[in-house]
């Protein structure tokens, strides 16, 4: 791997890592502001959070992180799909961490990381993706 593939390499995992933060404090913060300053309930709150939070993800993801001009349909549908499995393999690794004695605080770490970077991978290599050309074709870079 040339010196300048690892550079955008390690571009994308930190612009991955700020979206990261970003879909964070969008699943925290939006839920507390809608219901502490506007008075929704909070469930009510919370859902729009995560709904809000999934949207963000799927566009700073598709556009910021990895520049991605694919379709934009499969990458959707591709995203959805990821993400339910994700959550249910996070939980099942921290369920099963905490099932061999590690702390709970120690497992939910492990498997953030693990989620993290099994995450990048998944969106670079299988969903952020030009079906047509199999690499992601940044958006500034179009013929």
């Amino acid at each position: 791997m040339g010196a300048q593939h690892q550079r955008r390499r390690l571009e994308e995992l930190v612009r991955y890592g700020l979206a990261t933060i970003a879909s964070a404090a969008v699943s925290f913060g939006l839920p507390v502001a809608l219901h502490e300053i506007v008075g929704l309930g909070d469930t009510l709150a919370v859902g729009i959070g995560l709904i809000c939070a999934f949207a963000l993800n799927f566009v700073s993801i598709r556009l910021f992180v990895f520049r991605s001009d694919g379709v934009i349909k499969r990458q959707l549908i591709g995203f959805l799909i990821s993400s339910g499995f994700f959550r249910l393999a996070e939980l099942w690794v921290f369920l099963l961490l905490t099932k061999l004695g590690t702390n709970y605080a120690v497992a939910l770490i492990i498997t953030l990381v693990c989620s993290f970077a099994a995450k990048f991978a998944v969106q670079k290599y299988l969903i952020f993706t030009r079906p047509d050309r199999g690499d992601n074709h940044p958006l500034l870079e179009r013929r």
